[in-house]
């Protein structure tokens, strides 16, 4: 019982996680779709769907095709399938009239040996990524000087097995991070917060909103690293 909800503690965590990254994605305006009835429950969006307003809804009516138009649609639909058989069954003789079996070298093998690929690592969005995310926590987290972060984007690079060739890339999105409105916010805050867990308890949460609001002369930031830029990930 214990491990189970432990588990279902875990998956609500992840998915209200997943709900708050997708919804920061807006820019200026966030449309949800959602439906009248039952079938809403299913919505992967009601969280946010509770406290909207009826001023907030946006109807749209239900588009029905014209009979003659959906006919048509189904006859060209019909026809198509057709064609498609009939390639197959096209396909079909002529893999039944060849042979199916065939005689080859020794020397044929050597051949193949020599034209085979070399297995190659892939270092794609996951792998840059993260890269991109361990730098971003240790400029919030240290404020390093140029030598060290330097250094630390080498060995950020390295632990992901990426080309160091991408040395300067990163650099420049951390350049273009440091001449940001938020950098410079980040800088006056009294307390940062990178990669804030989901599960952390409601209550420290709203005793820190409290503190800021009490004094304002400090700052206190959460930062969401997904969100600062989102197109260069």
């Amino acid at each position: 019982e214990d491990y189970y909800q432990i588990e279902t503690s875990y998956n609500e965590a992840e998915d209200i996680r997943l709900l708050y990254v997708a919804a920061t994605r807006a820019k200026n305006l966030l449309v949800i779709s959602s439906l009248n009835h039952k079938s809403n429950k299913s919505n992967p969006w009601l969280p946010l769907l509770i406290n909207i307003t009826e001023k907030m809804n946006i109807t749209v009516p239900e588009v029905k095709l014209l009979k003659t138009e959906a006919k048509e649609k189904e006859e060209k639909s019909l026809f198509n399938d057709y064609k498609e058989i009939q390639k197959e069954c096209g396909q079909w003789m002529k893999d039944l009239s060849k042979s199916s079996c065939y005689e080859k070298k020794p020397t044929d093998f050597k051949d193949e040996e020599k034209h085979r690929k070399i297995a190659t690592v892939d270092v794609g969005g996951t792998a840059w990524g993260s890269a991109v995310h361990r730098i971003f926590d240790y400029l919030i987290k240290e404020d390093p000087d140029e030598q060290l972060l330097s250094l630390h984007i080498e060995k950020a690079l390295e632990k992901q097995e990426i080309s160091l060739k991408r040395k300067e890339e990163l650099a420049g999105i951390i350049q273009k991070f440091k001449k940001s409105d938020l950098y410079q916010r980040l800088k006056k805050a009294e307390f940062k917060y990178s990669e804030v867990p989901f599960t952390s308890a409601k209550a420290e949460m709203v005793k820190l909103t409290k503190i800021t609001k009490l004094n304002k002369h400090k700052i206190t930031v959460f930062l969401d690293i997904l969100t600062i830029f989102p197109p260069l990930f």
